[in-house]
């Protein structure tokens, strides 16, 4: 090490030292990263059994399946049905129902996955 006061073990001793710390860092922010992949997966997990739940993709929201639940109570009301039609009617409408704070967590966990997507 020309030019300074350190000797040549003190020099690759800093270095060492230099490179342990990086690599501290490093593999802070790799389990930072871990954690965050851990949560995003669990995350996705729980977002396709509540989909699988709801049994209709096309009703992803909370107000998409309330226009649904109107939408049958308004055929139910206004058309003449079977009782066999209007009893399937009723529970389509019971089960549509049902999705509806299914769609709300839905709702609640997609901009979490986009959130975690940007932090890692």
């Amino acid at each position: 090490m020309s030019g300074s006061n350190l000797t040549y073990r003190e020099g690759l001793t800093a270095k060492i030292n230099e490179s342990k710390e990086i690599n501290k860092k490093k593999r802070a922010c790799q389990e930072k990263i871990r954690e965050f992949t851990t949560e995003i997966e669990s995350l996705e997990a729980e977002r396709n059994v509540i989909i699988k739940a709801i049994n209709n993709r096309d009703l992803q929201s909370a107000d998409d399946v309330k226009a649904a639940i109107k939408k049958l109570n308004n055929k139910m009301n206004t058309s003449s049905m079977s009782t066999a039609e209007e009893t399937k009617t009723i529970k389509e409408i019971a089960n549509l129902e049902q999705c509806v704070p299914k769609t709300v967590k839905l709702a609640e966990i997609k901009p979490k996955i986009n959130e975690l997507f940007q932090k890692r």
